[in-house]
């Protein structure tokens, strides 16, 4: 949880951990697309999208492919998380 708004309820539990309830109407899960330049079309599935996206998405932020990309994250929405590997 990145944004505490979206916290419904929180506990430290006996083991020191914190559990964390997330508020109602979140997009989703997040699903890894890319890793490390290995494309999942599982995830793509999972998501709802398709190749043609994929590609879109790629060709909007001037990546020649995939394997230029270290993690692309994406959820149903078409929320993403993009990193290319020149940034590492």
């Amino acid at each position: 949880v990145f944004d505490l708004r979206q916290v419904a309820f929180a506990q430290m539990e006996t083991n020191g951990k914190l559990s964390v309830l997330q508020k109602d109407g979140g997009s989703g899960p997040f699903f890894t697309v890319v890793a490390d330049g290995v494309f999942s079309p599982e995830a793509l599935g999972q998501i709802g999208k398709s190749q043609s996206w994929m590609d879109g998405i790629l060709q909007a932020n001037n990546i020649p492919g995939s394997e230029e990309i270290f993690l692309f994250c994406a959820d149903r929405a078409g929320n993403m998380i993009i990193l290319k590997k020149e940034e590492f």
